[in-house]
């Protein structure tokens, strides 16, 4: 059996190149850790690239729903050649939770809290850096036939280590910053 070293992995100079996706305007905002950018309305024929629809009335699910989100923590990262590491795409599920607590920044209004318990029962959790920015989802069940019908609760900005809770921006207020930015 053949094994290969870290060493023999291809530089980067051997790899092959990607095409890079053009981002035409970045609007960030003036009040959230967020920012809008702007793509050719032909990406999807240059790439493989999908989009959810984000509907107008999105709005952040209840107490005690369960979200997803899919993000690439740099703690599990592996080195891929000399001087470079690869975080790679991670799955987490997680219950949005309130608390008594005064957290640094976070407003009800604005903001929801969930939980971060990913591999917690292994004992080897690791850090969410890498988790931010990332979209959080609902699983509404369709009627009819079963088929993956995910909805858009928020954007995660933020992790309370102590308390170990993501704080995520309210998906109402994703959607009022796109409708003002683009």
């Amino acid at each position: 059996m053949a094994v290969t070293y870290v060493d023999d992995i291809p530089t980067a100079q051997h790899v092959r190149t990607i095409k890079i996706i053009a981002v035409q305007k970045i609007t960030p905002s003036p009040t959230h850790d967020l920012a809008a950018l702007e793509v050719s309305g032909d990406i999807a024929n240059e790439h493989n690239i999908n989009f959810f629809a984000l509907p107008p009335d999105a709005s952040t699910p209840p107490l005690d729903t369960i979200l997803g989100a899919l993000g690439y923590p740099t703690s599990l990262s592996q080195p891929v050649m000399k001087g470079s590491r690869a975080a790679f795409p991670t799955m987490t599920y997680e219950r949005i939770v309130t608390t008594n607590a005064l957290l640094v920044s976070f407003d009800p209004q604005q903001h929801f809290l969930t939980t971060y318990s990913f591999a917690k029962d292994t004992g080897d959790q690791p850090h969410p850096g890498g988790f931010s920015g990332c979209g959080l989802w609902s699983d509404v069940p369709p009627t009819g036939i079963w088929h993956a019908n995910l909805r858009f609760a928020g954007v995660i900005v933020a992790y309370y280590e102590r308390r170990k809770l993501f704080r995520a921006i309210r998906a109402e207020i994703v959607v009022t910053f796109l409708k003002d930015s683009l």
